[in-house]
């Protein structure tokens, strides 16, 4: 993820989120989140505090809220992320995700880019990272709660790397939904996928369990999870029952940011542990400083907040393809012109 990424050329590339999607696969994806998880346990892929973006929505012509990431993967790169996202917006039409790619050089662009499936993409490889470091080998049922996004890329990152499941189990609160997913996914990815019509049973009969909901309060409870599962926590922070932070090992994608912005701050908050339960980043497993899973009877949670450095180096891996296939418009930043 150094200089060979590109030529640093004083130009910006841009490029739409068409020819994003066209240029990033699963697979690739896969291999490029292992890689900056562990460069960030050495202390090479930093990330910065989120800045979040929350007027009042009754002064706001069209109510929305947004967010800013940043991080660096050092010695070369700089990346910020920024997210909006409009209320009562229940086709997702007002979502908006950009991320920039900085020369720490010169501190100008190299590439502004549409970030929305980077941002699903990276999520769901990021889960199929956890899973290969911290599932028990014969795990084989999948349990999923949740049918968006979040769980559609999650299990495809879970066939990427030929994760052999059984079967899969999902559960939605619309039975419609969960009925469209097990469909799709059932054909998209080879597993048998099953609807059921509560979430205690796609829990109880998980070793694998992906939450990845927009809940605002648990959509599960500690008790039903089994030992040895593995859960992959990818939704919205509440959607964890906090007593279950008591009962894990917890890895977050990185430590700080689970802490202070993950599913693990709300335990915390809640008084049901301390920092100290936190266990590792997970680049600190990946990259063998910190074990993993030590027994088939132990529940490992990763925590995934989402990272700036996730979007950044799945960026650069675009923009490294993007120019080899001569893909994007190219605009220049004149930095060097004395402004007076």
């Amino acid at each position: 993820m150094g200089r060979e990424v590109g030529t640093v050329s004083g130009r910006t590339l841009i490029l739409s989120g068409r020819e994003v999607r066209s240029l990033l696969s699963m697979a690739d994806d896969i291999a490029t989140q292992e890689s900056v998880f562990a460069l960030n346990a050495q202390g090479k892929a930093w990330n910065g505090e989120n800045a979040w973006v929350q007027p009042d929505s009754k002064v706001q012509a069209y109510p929305a809220q947004g967010k800013m990431m940043t991080g660096g993967i050092e010695p070369d790169w700089w990346g910020v992320k920024n997210l909006f996202y409009g209320e009562y917006d229940p086709e997702g039409r007002r979502r908006v995700q950009i991320l920039t790619i900085f020369d720490t050089k010169t501190l100008c662009p190299v590439a502004i880019m549409e970030c929305n499936y980077i941002g699903n993409i990276r999520t769901g490889a990021g889960a199929a990272v956890a899973t290969k470091y911290l599932a028990r080998k014969d795990a084989r049922v999948i349990g999923v709660l949740g049918t968006g996004a979040t769980a559609w890329f999650s299990l495809l990152a879970h066939q990427a790397i030929q994760w052999p499941a059984s079967r899969v189990y999902v559960y939605s609160r619309s039975a419609e939904r969960r009925q469209w997913f097990s469909r799709e996914m059932s054909d998209r990815t080879g597993y048998s996928v099953e609807p059921l019509d509560n979430p205690e049973a796609v829990v109880q009969q998980a070793d694998i369990l992906i939450t990845a909901t927009a809940t605002q309060t648990p959509v599960m409870k500690a008790e039903w999870v089994q030992p040895g599962t593995h859960i992959n926590a990818m939704g919205q922070k509440y959607e964890i029952d906090p007593q279950l932070y008591a009962r894990v090992k917890n890895i977050g994608d990185e430590a700080v940011t689970a802490i202070h912005d993950g599913k693990l701050s709300v335990g915390i908050k809640a008084g049901v542990i301390t920092d100290e339960a936190m266990y590792a980043s997970l680049g600190e497993v990946v990259v063998g400083s910190k074990p993993g899973r030590i027994s088939d009877s132990e529940i490992t949670l990763f925590d995934s907040s989402g990272l700036c450095v996730q979007d950044l180096a799945s960026g650069l891996h675009v923009w490294k393809l993007a120019q080899e296939k001569g893909m994007g418009r190219s605009v220049e930043f004149y930095h060097d012109e004395p402004l007076w």
